[in-house]
């Protein structure tokens, strides 16, 4: 979470000098120089392969929300822009548990718990 609130804060500051589809230009440039290490790791290459079509959905999610953030944060402040974002993480837990059956349920719905708490606490 500390990790995600400062590239909040640096998205920030370059979102008041590039527009989102720039910064997407820019981002879009580092991805031919991601993929030879994404390719020395040959197993989970060929599962994402194989399962292409899911791999496909997942990357153009995770592109659309941050473009959303990004839009956002031209009009919002950055904390009620991350504390929004945050609360993405409240899917995981609970699809987590119900979909995959992840152990310490309850660890994981306390620390839900916990971040619905900051967020409301940051909106405020």
């Amino acid at each position: 979470t500390m990790l995600m609130s400062g590239y909040f804060l640096v998205d920030k500051q370059l979102i008041s000098h590039f527009t989102p589809a720039e910064m997407w230009a820019i981002i879009s440039f580092q991805i031919p120089l991601l993929l030879p290490i994404f390719w020395m790791q040959t197993a989970a290459a060929k599962a994402d392969l194989r399962n292409w079509k899911t791999t496909a959905l997942f990357a153009l999610s995770m592109i659309g929300t941050w473009y959303l953030a990004l839009y956002a944060l031209q009009f919002l402040d950055a904390s009620v822009v991350a504390a929004l974002r945050n609360l993405s993480i409240l899917f995981g837990v609970f699809l987590g548990a119900r979909l995959f059956n992840e152990g310490h349920r309850w660890v994981r719905y306390l620390g839900a718990i916990f971040i619905c708490l900051g967020a409301f606490f940051v909106l405020m």
